[in-house]
């Protein structure tokens, strides 16, 4: 999660919600015997020495991430070029801004946006060891992500949107940071039991995010179905007046049913 808003305000209260049964223990020693924690122990003396972050880095760097997260095919499905401009709010470790900053090159910039200052250290010391230039850290507000006006071709949130406070303002908010057919991209957690992610309850439903996007005066360009635990979607300011039915508000059948909220 790579998350922003007001869920890391207070990286306790993150531990309590979220836990670190997301991957499992035996995926925590898999990760403790992948080179991170050599890397964590080094970075005492750069301000980042504190258990609760070093735990969240440990979760969001989990290899056993990718398998589901599939990090390689959401990156080759953004359609990045070079000297592109991406911006990833809630970006945590900086599990996606460094493949971001593969994608888009030495011209391009990839701006990594969190509320967490400690996190943002983490991403400047590994963006500083791999040789990574364009990797520009912003700290973020939990309602604005403090970015350049109207220069980001693409915005990507990344299991974050479900923890914003007020989604709607949030997203109307971030049209003034697009430059010219710019991009939303967010990925979340279906609202169902699933092997990864928060508990359900702390999960946001597709069709619900689908509403609120478009009460946000947006639509959806096009969504993605292979994450096998996340809906994928692809939005941008919206071209007409808003409708007043959703057709696009079907769940894919594709994918598992979320659960119908009790009246």
């Amino acid at each position: 999660m790579i998350d922003c808003g007001e869920v890391k305000e207070d990286l306790g209260v993150l531990d309590r919600r979220r836990g670190l049964r997301w991957f499992g223990a035996a995926g925590l020693v898999l990760f403790l015997l992948s080179g991170l924690s050599p890397l964590l122990a080094a970075a005492d003396g750069d301000g980042i020495a504190d258990p609760g972050v070093e735990r969240w880095i440990h979760l969001f760097e989990n290899p056993q991430r990718a398998i589901w997260q599939k990090p390689a095919a959401v990156v080759e499905a953004l359609r990045l070029s070079k000297g592109d401009r991406i911006a990833d709010i809630g970006a945590g470790s900086g599990y996606f801004t460094r493949r971001f900053s593969a994608a888009v090159g030495e011209s391009g910039t990839v701006w990594a946006v969190d509320i967490e200052p400690k996190m943002l250290r983490y991403v400047q010391m590994t963006a500083q060891r791999q040789g990574l230039r364009n990797i520009v850290t912003i700290l973020a507000a939990a309602d604005d992500p403090h970015l350049p006006t109207g220069m980001s071709d693409v915005l990507f949130i990344c299991n974050t949107v479900r923890d914003i406070p007020d989604r709607e303002a949030y997203l109307s908010g971030l049209e003034r940071y697009l430059a010219p057919g710019g991009r939303i991209v967010l990925i979340d957690y279906f609202k169902e039991k699933l092997p990864v992610g928060p508990p359900s309850a702390l999960k946001l439903r597709r069709i619900d995010l689908l509403h609120e996007i478009q009460q946000s005066g947006y639509e959806l360009l096009e969504e993605h179905r292979f994450l096998p635990y996340q809906y994928f979607l692809v939005i941008g300011r919206s071209r007409g007046p808003r409708p007043t039915t959703q057709p696009w508000t079907q769940r894919p059948a594709s994918q598992p049913a979320e659960p119908t909220p009790s009246p």
